[in-house]
């Protein structure tokens, strides 16, 4: 994708909520929704499963998926995450139902060209983790354009 000008992932990384997105799936992924609770209450995610999920992040920043300024990209700025996969700049985004309206107000939006589909399973990772739903409130999902980025 990158060698065609689309960058695969858009992220807000100027605010910290988006990218927490990514550990916190990876950790359901991994650890299990089970293990990330009790981490949460007894206040340690020093367990395999979170540290796992930390590889499996620094993996995906290796692999250099987001686009040019990622770092100082707010969420709904007209130069931001939502209006880079609005605009079809990227060709996924990791976020929740709200992402159309976000999509389109910061950037033209993509409409019936937006789909969606679950965060990828991790091999070796704990069974029934939750699955993404557009329609479930706050979940985490990736919204994709259903038509190809555009390149220029």
């Amino acid at each position: 994708m990158k060698t065609a000008g689309i960058t695969p992932i858009a992220l807000a990384g100027k605010e910290k909520w988006p990218g927490m997105y990514y550990w916190a799936y990876l950790a359901m992924r991994t650890a299990g929704v089970d293990a990330l609770q009790k981490a949460d209450a007894d206040k340690d995610f020093t367990g395999d499963g979170f540290v796992r999920a930390g590889q499996h992040l620094q993996d995906l920043v290796d692999l250099q998926p987001f686009q040019k300024g990622f770092l100082g990209a707010a969420y709904s700025s007209p130069t931001g995450q939502a209006a880079t996969v609005g605009n079809g700049k990227a060709a996924m985004e990791l976020m929740g139902q709200w992402a159309p309206v976000v999509e389109a107000d910061a950037g033209k939006g993509l409409g019936a060209d937006l789909g969606f589909f679950p965060f990828p399973e991790v091999e070796g990772g704990r069974a029934g983790s939750p699955r993404c739903s557009a329609e479930a409130a706050g979940t985490p999902c990736a919204p994709m354009p259903r038509r190809k980025p555009s390149t220029s």
